[in-house]
């Protein structure tokens, strides 16, 4: 009887999670110096410990998105940063497996006040080989931020992070909320 207690408890706990886990649309108001940037992640093969972006001029900093907060497939967060030139650094696996990533390649530029999206990063890391690629799917990253924190899109501008621009997201601006219809 005891035994089918605990398991009904646990149950409910399980079913309860979800609805305690903390509201997306909780960030960290900005300061002068800051903006926000916004990341795809998809990461498969051999499993890792975290992805990590660092700073440019800057000793010490690193952000890590560890391998426990991310599901399979894409993977989109927000995260408040200090202006700056960033850069994907290295995908650490455990104690003697280590991917470092070329800076150039892959910056990303925060800008103050803004929403910076900084691209979909996609690896495949196999033993031996890896396939990495960036791209910008901006249209998937406005869908994200459009269920996240809506909020946010109607309050900073969204920039695309990476060399060039992006005419889509400017275009996008033009549009009362960033095009963004209610269902």
């Amino acid at each position: 009887m005891r035994a089918k207690i605990t398991i009904y408890v646990a149950a409910i706990i399980v079913l309860l999670l979800p609805l305690t886990a903390p509201a997306q649309d909780e960030f960290e108001t900005l300061g002068s110096n800051d903006g926000y940037l916004v990341v795809g992640i998809d990461i498969s093969g051999m499993s890792y410990d975290y992805l990590a972006i660092d700073k440019r001029g800057s000793i010490g900093f690193s952000h890590k998105f560890k391998s426990e907060t991310m599901s399979r497939g894409m993977n989109y967060r927000i995260i408040k940063l200090p202006a700056g030139t960033y850069y994907w650094r290295r995908l650490m696996g455990n104690f003697r497996y280590r991917l470092i990533l070329d800076r150039e390649i892959f910056e990303m530029k925060v800008e103050p006040g803004k929403i910076n999206y900084g691209g979909d990063i996609f690896i495949n890391w196999r033993w031996g080989s890896s396939d990495i690629r960036m791209a910008n799917r901006a249209t998937s990253a406005v869908e994200y931020l459009s269920e996240c924190c809506q909020h946010l899109l109607g309050d900073l501008p969204l920039v695309y992070a990476r060399g060039g621009g992006d005419p889509f997201l400017d275009y996008l601006a033009t549009l009362p909320n960033y095009g963004i219809t209610e269902p």
